[in-house]
């Protein structure tokens, strides 16, 4: 650990506070500001305050100044090793610029001096579930479910590693019943509703449209929201109220192609062909790369008997997607 810590300050640091004077007055300046300056003079005085590197550190964190923040939280660690606290802040840091395995280090070392380090679990947690070892991840959200039971983030990504984990007996009931304590927990829990209605898709789709119901009544803006409820009522045949969401997501983003492309499938379903070619042109116009449009836009001139129209659309899909099966079977029906 003190070999990878030592790494990283000789790449990292570099002279802190060199802008501004030093003690000067900073009475006019906001309080943050001026408490960092403070700790600027204090540092100069006394370079190895580990406690001083530790709030310097933090308040450069806050402000997003990551390569300083980690010369201060490492040089605070190797001052005093004996501190969680710095190493949970090394370990944010860490995370923050993607240095990951450097960061389960710090994190794995603030528990390691503090059993009851809850943050740390909780990071640690998130940072196993990324790199998908599910096991490790449950672990450390049970650590931090031991000191804070209602620990909602934690029900909510074991939640998650329980839907990864396919290899596990009812994992999806076990999925099912953590996205349940976490709303159990806090109803305005947006993201678990999301995921009940994902699962639920497959196993009780009045049921999947009532945890999307719950979503867009949290957050009636969210065009993930209204994008799940749509593509709900999509997969119903329920058209009418799926129009009606893709509507609303698109005035809130008139950019949002997917979109687009769901409501030229409908018409395309509907057997709509002209209002479906009209919206497949508009998709690709946005994404010329979408082989997706490019093919349903063949499939609607091959209805509309316009076939050398079909080719060119089929050449486009297989121009983007050389592997897009499904073109070249129906350029050679059409030849």
């Amino acid at each position: 650990m003190r070999y990878i810590l030592s790494i990283i300050i000789v790449l990292f640091t570099f002279p802190q506070c060199k802008y501004f004077s030093k003690k000067n007055t900073y009475s006019n300046l906001p309080a943050d500001t001026a408490q960092y300056l403070m700790w600027c003079d204090a540092l100069e005085e006394d370079s190895n305050n580990s406690e001083l590197l530790f709030k310097r550190g933090g308040y450069l964190m806050s402000k997003k100044f990551f390569l300083r923040a980690l010369a201060d939280a490492n040089r605070a660690s190797l001052l005093d090793s004996t501190k969680s606290e710095y190493f949970l802040l090394l370990g944010d840091v860490c995370f923050a610029v993607n240095k990951t395995k450097i960061a389960v280090t710090a994190y794995e070392r603030a528990v390691a001096i503090d059993k009851d380090n809850y943050a740390a679990y909780l990071k640690l947690g998130e940072l196993y579930y990324i790199v998908k070892e599910h096991a490790k991840s449950l672990q450390n959200y049970e650590e931090a479910i031991r000191i804070q039971p209602s620990c909602e983030p934690c029900y909510f990504y074991k939640g998650l590693n329980f839907r990864e984990m396919t290899s596990v007996k009812n994992h999806v009931e076990l999925a099912i019943a953590m996205f349940q304590k976490t709303i159990a927990l806090n109803q305005n829990y947006f993201e678990a509703y999301i995921q009940l209605g994902e699962i639920n898709e497959g196993l009780n789709p009045k049921i999947a449209l009532e945890y999307f119901n719950a979503a867009v009544r949290l957050r009636p803006n969210s065009v993930e929201a209204l994008y799940h409820r749509a593509y709900h009522s999509q997969m119903q045949n329920n058209f009418d109220s799926a129009g009606a969401d893709y509507k609303r997501i698109l005035d809130i983003n008139s950019n949002f192609v997917n979109a687009y492309f769901n409501v030229a499938f409908m018409q395309m379903q509907q057997s709509k062909w002209k209002s479906a070619i009209d919206g497949f042109m508009l998709v690709t116009k946005m994404d010329d790369s979408n082989a997706g449009a490019w093919y349903n836009l063949g499939l609607c001139y091959e209805q509309m008997n316009e076939i050398q129209k079909a080719r060119n659309a089929y050449n486009d899909c297989l121009r983007n997607d050389p592997q897009y099966a499904n073109a070249t079977v129906r350029l050679k029906a059409i030849h």
